[in-house]
This record gives structure tokens, C-alpha cells and sequence, in this order.
């Protein structure tokens, strides 16, 4: 036999499993693909429509554009004036009650695509993607690829998780830089690797500069790693204090920053609600609301039931790898049930990987073939379920604010629109995409008229009494077109009175613009734009625009001098 056949023959083994080998891996990277593309896919539904928003995600939006021009102006030397002067022009900015990082990641993509609701929506699907795909390598890590791959299917196709990816809101955003933090921190547990410690400490500081109540996974991080090492091993270990100790330093300047510009933010949540929308904590409503969010609200019948008997398998296995999940839907549960803000679906999301996860367990814990095939084809069932309810779902939107916009940009005469509306942010998130060259002032009549912090009545301020006081107002800050819903949100007599107003001599109605929305506050309304014909002389005066939000007013003196950020009592 020749030498060549010889070696063919010795090497035909191993060569048969390095092939296996080689598709085992190949198989366990398309099962972690997978669910990657159906995000992509269920995430960037409608993904250039303009009408496509939320509630907040305006302000959101608007922080991006914010931060997009900061970098490209650097005015150093002014930097708080600036800042002032920015929001004086697009007064729809919220950095201070909410954090900078996603706006951040906003401007990024900006910078690259330019300022759109595609870019933006663009920079949710990025992280989103991160976030999954370090939940799914962990999962994998834990138990095996195809468990990963089903909860991770399971995760993205939940009507309730695709549709806050379809806004610039925070809650994907923060729910994935909380998975990327788990990733890092499961993994040292497991190694005790200090860059893994350091590398979760950067994660979960980044998540808190995300949203504030990123901090609730305290609460799951730290119980974990007592019950996993024990608490003489964990209290003698440096790495774990020199970790700890990064974070909070990287965290104290947020901290410094809610304090100073986050009233609202801090009274809705440890204090008194404002709002008035709060139960008592030991309430039995409160203590329930989650739970029923839960069921109605987060996870579909398919997932919920699959989900109880992944627990219930777990418990009865006496698989410990499950305390990991199951402390993050404890610290989930307990955290925001104790808050002292409105409850609402969205403040919860974090709970919702751990469920999937749940769901997917009986594919790891059946042995057989056959099993497994069927188990496969349940979980197959349980995401169509989802996707089908999710392309079901209509998004929330409002259409005709970038029409309306445009149209301003294109035709005011003079520099200062204001605008009467409850989507104000979206109009002049707008007005600022086509116009570039910022040379147009956006001012609202909820903050010349009256002002108030998030809703119409809530820390109110009225400062103007009479049609006389509009008028001088719309005068002296140089106003040459109104934009009005035709519909009061309000509720206050003076935005009634407003209205009615603009139908006087006054005014000249230019164009109306239907408005077509999903949202209620927008009953069968039309967007009005106005010519403002009848201005009056006036004295030079400060322009104040207060924000009850941050318990601050912006001051922007007649004189040209610089501009001030003042303290008042609510």
C-alpha cells in the first residue's frame, strides 16, 4: 500500500470529527444568528416613517440633536450658555431628567446618516442587537445554544418588547446595556477574571447613564454573588471592592446631576408624587400592578405558560443555574413596585429576558430526539404567536408635525415660530431637521403661556391672564406664525381662550393640516398654521422660560447679555 493511501486511511477518523466539530460550531453560530436577524427584521418596522412616535421619545429624540450640535459647534468657552441658548431655540430638551448616553449613541449615528428618524431609530436597533447578542452568549454559556437561541427568539418577537424598539424611547436601550452588564458579570462569577469585573462595573455605570432605574440591578447583582461565593469570600475579595468602587465613581456626576436637575424625577420616585397618580406601597393594587402587567401587558400566552413550566421544571430539578433569573425577577418585581411613580408596563421591561429564558428551559432539560424535536416545535408555535401579534400591532403615531415644519422652515417670514400643541417636541424636533442652519426659534405656549412640569397641571404656572397679555407676549418675542392643534390638551381656560384667539383679525390662517394619530390625546384634530398680523410695541424684556421639571428658569436677557439658569420655588 503506498505511503499517501496509507495516511488517508489514519487520518479518515479524525478527520470525520474535527467535521463535526466544525458544524457543531457552525450550527451553535447560526442558532445565536438567528434570533439577530429577527430582530432586525421585527425592530425596524416602518423604520422611515416620520409619523411613527411616543410621549417622552420626542424630548429623547431632541437630546440627540442636542448633543449632535454640541460636538460639532464645541463651544467650550460658554458651554452652559450655549446649552441655555440651545434650549431657549428648541425648548424640547430633557438631559437632566433623563441621562445622556443614548442621546449620545444618537449623535453618533447622526453624524454619520445624518439627522433623521431612520438614524435615530437606527442607534435602538444597534444596541438592541448588542444587548441580545451578549444575553444569547451567556444563556449559551450557561446551557447550551439551542435553549439561547429559543429564549432570544422568544425575546424579540414579544409584541410588547418589538414595539418599544419602533421610538427613540429609553427602555431598549437600557434593558440591553443591562444584558451586556449581565454578560460581563455572569462571566466573572463563573472565572474571577478582574477585567471581567471592571468590565461589568463600565457596563452597569453605563446602563444607570441610560436610565436612572438601571440601578435596580444592585439589587440582582449583589445577591448573586453572595449566594454564588458566599459573603466572607465576596467581602475579602478586592477585585470586587475596586469594581464596585468604579462604578460609583463613575456614576457620582449622574447622581450630581439628577439632584441638580431632576425634581420631578426624584419626588415621583422617593417622595411626595406631584402627580398624584401613586398607591400606597403596601396597597394590594400596588403590590399586584407588575404581576398584572405581566400577564396583560408583557408576555403572550404562549410564552407565560411556557415560562411556568420552565420554573416549575427547574425548581423540580433543583437546577441552581436558575437563581441567576430568578433573582432578576425578584429585583425587578420589588424595585419598581416600592417606587413611588405612575405605574406603567414600560418601567419593567428588564424582567422580561428572564422569562423568555424560563420558556426556553424544557429544550435543555429533554434528552430524547424526539422530545426535543417536539419541544422545538412548541417554541417554533410560541414565536410565530409573537411575530404575528407584533406585525398586528399598530404602532403609536401622530402624522402631519413634520408637514408642518416644513412648512414653516420654508415660509415665516421673520425667525420665532410658536407652537400650541401637544406633540410640540416632534414639530420642533422637525423644525431642526430642515433647517439646519438653526435660524429658526421654536417657542411653546406651555411654557410663555404657562408653564408646568410633563402634565398641563402639575406644578402650573399661568403668565398670561388675557388675550392682551398673549398678545403683548407673541409680540415682544418677535412671533410671526403660529402653529395650533385645534384640539385643547390642556384643559386650562387660558389655552381654551387661546384658540379661540387665533379665529380674530389677528390672525391670518395660512393652511390647515390634517392630523391622523393613534394616540387619544388627538382626538379628530388638524394642525392650524397662523400668520400673526397684529403685533403691538413693547418694551425690551427678558424672555423666562421655566423649567418645573428641573425646578430651574432659563433667563435670556433683552440686552443680549448671557444667558442665566436661575433656581425658583415651585
Amino acid at each position: 500500500m503506498p505511503p499517501s493511501a496509507d495516511a488517508s486511511v489514519i487520518a479518515a477518523p479524525g478527520s470525520q470529527v474535527a467535521g463535526r466539530r466544525g458544524w457543531a460550531r457552525s450550527g451553535s453560530t447560526i442558532l445565536l444568528i438567528l434570533p439577530l436577524v429577527l430582530l432586525a427584521v421585527l425592530f425596524t418596522r416602518r423604520i422611515d416613517d416620520p409619523s411613527l412616535g411616543f410621549p417622552d421619545a420626542d424630548r429623547i429624540l431632541m437630546d440627540g440633536v442636542f448633543i449632535y450640535d454640541l460636538v460639532r459647534t464645541l463651544p467650550l468657552s460658554n458651554l452652559l450658555e450655549w446649552a441655555l441658548g440651545y434650549y431657549a431655540q428648541y425648548p424640547a430638551l430633557s438631559i437632566g431628567y433623563r441621562p445622556p448616553f443614548f442621546p449620545a449613541v444618537e449623535a453618533l449615528f447622526f453624524a454619520f446618516g445624518g439627522v433623521s428618524m431612520v438614524t435615530a431609530r437606527l442607534a435602538v436597533v444597534a444596541l438592541a442587537m448588542l444587548g441580545v447578542a451578549a444575553w444569547t452568549r451567556m444563556v449559551s454559556r450557561i446551557f447550551d445554544p439551542l435553549t439561547a437561541s429559543a429564549a432570544a427568539a422568544m425575546l424579540v418577537s414579544l409584541p410588547f418588547i418589538a414595539q418599544w424598539s419602533w421610538y427613540t424611547m429609553g427602555e431598549v436601550p437600557t434593558m440591553s446595556m443591562l444584558l451586556l452588564t449581565a454578560w460581563a458579570f455572569h462571566g466573572y462569577v463563573d472565572s474571577r477574571r478582574p477585567r471581567d469585573a471592571y468590565l461589568a462595573a463600565v457596563l452597569f455605570a453605563i446602563a444607570m447613564w441610560t436610565k436612572q432605574t438601571a440601578a435596580f440591578a444592585v439589587l440582582w447583582f449583589v445577591p448573586y454573588i453572595l449566594w454564588a461565593w458566599g459573603p466572607r469570600q465576596v467581602l475579602a475579595n478586592r477585585t470586587v471592592w475596586a469594581a464596585a468602587a468604579l462604578c460609583t465613581v463613575l456614576v457620582i456626576p449622574l447622581a450630581v446631576m439628577t439632584i441638580w436637575l431632576g425634581d420631578l424625577n426624584i419626588a415621583q420616585s422617593v417622595g411626595d408624587n406631584p402627580r398624584g397618580e401613586q398607591l400606597p406601597r403596601w396597597h394590594i393594587d400596588n403590590l399586584e400592578v407588575y404581576l398584572r402587567f405581566l400577564v396583560q401587558d408583557q408576555l403572550t400566552w404562549p410564552v407565560l405558560l411556557l415560562s411556568a413550566v420552565g420554573a416549575a421544571w427547574a425548581v423540580i430539578r433543583r437546577d441552581r443555574r436558575v437563581v441567576f433569573f430568578g433573582l432578576l425577577i425578584l429585583a425587578t418585581y420589588l424595585f419598581f413596585t416600592a417606587l413611588n411613580d405612575p405605574k406603567l408596563p414600560r418601567y419593567a421591561i428588564f424582567w422580561v429576558p428572564a422569562f423568555c429564558v424560563l420558556a426556553a428551559l424544557p429544550l435543555h432539560y429533554m434528552r430524547d430526539r424526539r422530545a426535543v424535536a417536539a419541544g422545538v416545535a412548541v417554541m417554533s408555535v410560541a414565536v410565530v404567536v409573537n411575530i404575528v401579534g407584533t406585525l398586528q400591532t399598530v404602532p403609536a403615531y401622530r402624522s402631519g408635525y413634520d408637514e408642518a415644519a416644513a412648512y414653516v422652515v420654508q415660509n415665516n417670514p421673520g425667525r420665532a415660530v410658536l407652537i400650541q400643541a401637544h406633540n410640540n417636541g416632534y414639530f420642533t424636533y422637525f423644525v431642526r431637521q430642515f433647517d439646519p442652519r438653526r435660524r429658526t426659534v421654536v417657542l411653546r405656549g406651555d411654557k410663555l403661556i404657562t408653564s408646568s412640569a410633563i402634565e398641563a397641571t402639575t406644578w402650573l404656572k399661568v403668565h398670561a391672564q388675557s388675550r392682551e397679555d398673549i398678545r403683548e407676549m407673541l409680540s415682544r418675542n418677535k412671533v410671526s406664525m403660529v402653529v395650533a392643534e385645534s384640539h385643547d390638551w390642556t384643559g386650562l381656560p387660558i389655552h381654551k381662550d387661546f384658540l379661540e384667539y387665533l379665529k380674530t383679525d389677528h390672525f391670518k390662517l395660512l393652511r390647515t393640516i390634517p392630523i391622523q394619530s393613534s394616540m387619544h390625546e388627538l382626538p379628530s384634530t388638524h394642525l392650524n398654521i397662523y400668520a400673526f398680523v397684529a403685533p403691538v410695541e413693547t418694551a425690551a424684556q427678558d424672555l423666562t422660560l421655566d423649567v418645573p421639571l428641573a425646578g430651574k428658569r432659563v433667563r435670556v436677557p433683552a440686552d443680549g447679555g448671557p444667558l442665566q439658569l436661575e433656581t425658583y420655588e415651585q
